[in-house]
């Protein structure tokens, strides 16, 4: 049962193993499979623009060997041309015959103006009109006016200026588009069909039932005690039959002990003389091959040595010849690396001081434009406030100068006494109070620091001193904030006089 469980073990093994290792053939498939697009794509990827590189080839060496057929044709026909036009007229044989038509008189109006007007009922009737209007064919009243456009090329072959514009328009025009459209063309179909191989199904992977942890520790626990119980049996059975054949084997101990000793000792003597004799054979027999192994190997092992430090220095002729070479490549590579990167920091650097340079540039015309607009608009502001200002001031003086005039008609002598005691004693009063009051408030810092340096210096020999100098210096800020309450109190005294006083005048 032991057995059992353990072939179990091993099958369970055995299939977890079959089953990480299928998973690992499935995995490295995978990977081969994911290679094989991958490389698919990139050779369909080339043959694609190979395709494209070669049609564009194709079309472009075809509108050369048209454009050529087409200069040549223009040539032969402006050759041909040339030919069939003959001789310029002569000026002077065309002014000396007198019946050609340039010497003839222009007509002039006179009486006879109407000798050259037709007349006919055709022209002059309605049934005339109907009856030419029939002979007129169709043909004739369709006509199909075509118009020849403009030549572009010149009479040696060349293109027009205006031409040349038009096409480069045209290519700007396309290439716009182009840059402009999102669509991106379809992929052509490959021009060979290729053959897409699937492998076939795996088979499933078969599956053991779960077995009970519980109900294998019991089955573990009833083998061990089954194993003890057969252990114990087996022991008491042979115990047993000791005892049951005790008499006979104490005669047999008894009867046969000398026979059997004197049986081993001569079977040690013969056995002891075989083994002489086999260890002189082998020895004889080895000590032969080794002479005749080493006779063999005298004419060998030189050579063999030979051929191998040969060999040996041709090796080590070559590895140094390859060390040399690898080395000369990593300095090489080296150099070739440091250049190119010098190369690239350059190129870095001197992008960075282009985009510098075009960022102060941007920012020195930015900083220009808004300095501009805004003086502009400053100075537009500053004109136009000035104006207005100067307009309202101008009129408030006008006024001004007419409401004073009026006032001081109209005031008596104590209003007149009122004003001048309102406008020049009230100002002085708080000018003072004002003063004060800030006195004030700065002499309390001033105190406290005098406090601090007093405090400092007292150990010094000119404490008592400035001890009389903060007295004094106290007694003149009680002094001071007597008076300014006193001011205090007269200000609100001054204040109600001269109201009294207006309302007097009042």
């Amino acid at each position: 049962m032991r057995r059992n469980f353990e072939v179990e073990d091993w099958e369970k093994r055995a299939l977890e193993i079959d089953a990480l290792q299928e998973l690992r053939f499935q995995v490295i498939t995978q990977l081969m499979c994911n290679q094989q697009k991958n490389r698919e794509a990139i050779n369909n990827k080339k043959l694609h623009r190979l395709l494209v590189q070669r049609e564009k080839q194709k079309v472009k060496a075809i509108e050369k060997i048209r454009s050529k057929c087409a200069e040549e044709i223009r040539r032969m026909i402006y050759n041909r041309e040339k030919k069939q036009r003959g001789p310029k007229p002569d000026m002077i044989d065309l002014f000396s015959e007198p019946c050609l038509p340039t010497l003839l008189s222009a007509p002039r109006k006179g009486g006879k103006e109407g000798i050259f007007k037709v007349r006919s009922q055709f022209l002059e009737t309605l049934e005339g009109l109907s009856e030419m209007e029939k002979l007129i064919s169709d043909k004739t009243k369709n006509i199909q006016i075509d118009i020849k456009t403009a030549s572009k090329y010149n009479k040696d072959g060349s293109l027009k200026q205006f031409a040349r514009w038009q096409s480069k328009l045209e290519s700007l025009h396309k290439y716009m588009e182009a840059q402009r459209c999102t669509d991106t063309e379809p992929p052509k179909p490959f021009r060979y069909l290729f053959r897409i191989e699937k492998h076939p199904p795996r088979p499933l992977t078969p599956s053991i039932p779960e077995i009970d942890k519980s109900k294998e520790e019991v089955n573990v626990a009833i083998l061990n005690l089954q194993r003890l119980i057969r252990g114990r049996a087996i022991q008491t059975m042979m115990r047993e039959a000791r005892l049951r054949r005790q008499l006979l084997i104490d005669e047999l101990r008894s009867t046969h002990a000398l026979v059997k000793d004197e049986r081993a000792e001569k079977r040690r003597q013969m056995l002891q003389i075989r083994i002489e004799q086999t260890r002189f054979e082998n020895l004889k027999y080895e000590n032969d091959k080794t002479h005749e192994i080493l006779e063999r190997l005298d004419t060998t092992v030189l050579g063999n040595m030979l051929d191998l430090l040969s060999k040996e220095l041709d090796r080590l002729i070559v590895d140094q010849r390859l060390s040399e070479f690898v080395h000369r490549a990593r300095e090489e590579r080296r150099m070739r690396e440091v250049e190119e990167s010098s190369r690239r920091q350059w190129e870095l650097r001197r992008r960075r001081e282009q985009e510098e340079f075009f960022k102060q540039i941007l920012k020195v015309h930015q900083d220009t434009a808004d300095g501009y607009f805004e003086a502009l608009l400053s100075y537009a502001m500053e004109y136009s406030a000035e104006l207005i200002a100067t307009d309202e001031i101008e009129e408030l003086a006008k006024q001004w100068t007419v409401d004073v005039k009026e006032t001081e008609q109209n005031l008596t002598h104590e209003e007149e006494a009122a004003e001048l005691v309102y406008n020049f004693l009230i100002p002085e009063v708080n000018r003072r109070f004002y003063r004060e009051e800030l006195q004030r408030q700065e002499r309390k810092y001033l105190n406290a620091a005098h406090q601090e340096i007093f405090d400092e210096l007292e150990s010094n020999q000119l404490s008592a001193q400035i001890r009389g100098y903060q007295e004094l210096r106290i007694d003149q800020s009680v002094s001071v904030d007597d008076e300014a309450i006193n001011n205090e109190m007269m200000a609100p005294n001054a204040d109600e006089q001269v109201e009294d006083s207006s309302l007097d005048a009042k």
